[in-house]
């Protein structure tokens, strides 16, 4: 699986600040505790300091001995004026942990251990989470290092830890907040940097597939991407000006291969038209034994024209073969009836031949523009054709009428099922 540039740069920013932001949480966290267990253990030091004040005052007003039996007394008449003193719940026990007083309403929360540590003669306290963060105090009253009691105050301390959630929660707002804000800057600076290159991967992809549509891009940063950019462009004027030379080769390869087979089918038919005359009159000769005199005439004068014209056409391919350049057609006017009428009298010797006879329906006149030897090289290969694979003894009948602007020919014969 691929994962782009901007997904890395994505994950690499996340990778940072996730981790940041979660540690800069634990850390508010860490300190809002940490104040809060502090004001909440000076607050109740100064509660126990004066608790044993008032305690020993009272005492001490009432000529008693600071001892466990007067202190429960103590408790027992005045523990009600002390809780309005200090305006909080509070618990009083023997130094055994017999409970003498309480004002608490139902029992205290089981889980919370300050009692114990104070039964050990040790300040402790629990901070209970409920419907309110209740905190519950527990330190032996010692009056002359004697411990004559133990005392345990309830307080609610919910406004405190609230503020320190609202702080929390502030910090965390913030937090989120600058994130985001990154995290657009990021994504408009990454844009930024990332736009070019990815049209430089489209750029060489399209170079890849189909080099005739490159196309060269606009440099408009004087950075590191911007010298990435003229590179390409550099390179890809290279290749657009080697693959139109490559494009240019190709075609007039692809012209010459084209002329040269032209040209072989050209000589081909050229030489067969007149070789195919000659063989037809020597043969036939051959047959006659050279004894009829009219015919051996008109043979050898065929022959003779013929053999003109193959020198005509060895010549013309001397020619041809010194020119670098395709010889250009020259269209002439040719009348066909009239071609058409002298191909049959050379050819109907070799007709009778094969036992067959060239009949001619033509009009007067049946004008075409054209080349007059390659009309002549066509209508004998048909007629060579029809006389080789026709049906023996059935006529030929060539016939040439005039359609609209054309001139149709129609060489008709039998032929075998």
């Amino acid at each position: 699986m691929r994962i782009g540039l901007v997904k890395k740069r994505l994950l690499g920013y996340a990778a940072i600040i996730l981790p940041a932001f979660l540690l800069l949480q634990f850390v508010v966290s860490a300190v809002i505790n940490s104040n809060n267990e502090k004001s909440i253990r000076r607050d109740l030091l100064e509660y126990r300091n004066s608790c044993e004040t008032y305690v020993a005052r009272a005492l001490l007003g009432q000529s008693r001995p600071a001892n466990e039996e007067n202190f429960q007394i103590f408790a027992r008449q005045n523990a009600s004026d002390l809780r309005t003193i200090f305006g909080r719940d509070l618990e009083i026990y023997s130094s055994g942990g017999e409970m003498v007083y309480s004002s608490l309403h139902g029992s205290a929360d089981p889980s919370a251990q300050d009692l114990e540590y104070a039964l050990e003669g040790k300040n402790a306290f629990s901070i209970v989470n409920g419907e309110k963060k209740m905190v519950y105090f527990s330190f032996p009253i010692e009056i002359s290092e004697k411990t004559i009691g133990i005392m345990r105050i309830a307080g609610d301390y919910s406004p405190l830890f609230e503020n320190g959630e609202y702080i929390s929660r502030i910090v965390a707002g913030s937090s989120a907040g600058i994130f985001l804000v990154v995290l657009i800057l990021f994504l408009v600076i990454n844009a930024n940097i990332i736009a070019p290159i990815r049209g430089l991967r489209r750029s060489i992809v399209t170079m890849q597939e189909n080099p005739e549509k490159l196309s060269l891009l606009p440099v408009t940063r004087r950075d590191e991407i911007g010298e990435l950019t003229e590179s390409y462009n550099t390179m890809a004027t290279t290749i657009r000006d080697q693959f139109a030379i490559i494009q240019r080769e190709k075609a007039n390869l692809r012209r010459m291969l084209e002329y040269r087979k032209d040209f072989y089918d050209r000589v081909t038919h050229e030489l067969k038209t007149p070789l195919t005359i000659i063989l037809g009159y020597a043969e036939m000769m051959e047959q006659t034994g050279m004894e009829d005199a009219e015919f051996n005439a008109r043979g050898l004068k065929e022959i003779i024209g013929e053999t003109r014209r193959l020198k005509d056409m060895v010549e013309t391919l001397l020619e041809m073969s010194r020119e670098t350049g395709k010889p250009e057609q020259v269209l002439a006017p040719v009348d066909v009836s009239g071609l058409l009428m002298r191909i049959a009298q050379s050819m109907n010797i070799r007709a009778h031949r094969y036992g067959a006879e060239i009949l001619l329906d033509l009009p007067k006149e049946a004008m075409v523009m054209g080349e007059e030897e390659k009309l002549r090289q066509l209508f004998v290969n048909l007629l060579d054709n029809a006389m080789k694979y026709g049906v023996p003894h059935e006529p030929i009948l060539v016939r040439v009428r005039l359609e609209k602007k054309a001139v149709v020919v129609r060489i008709c014969n039998a032929v075998d099922d």
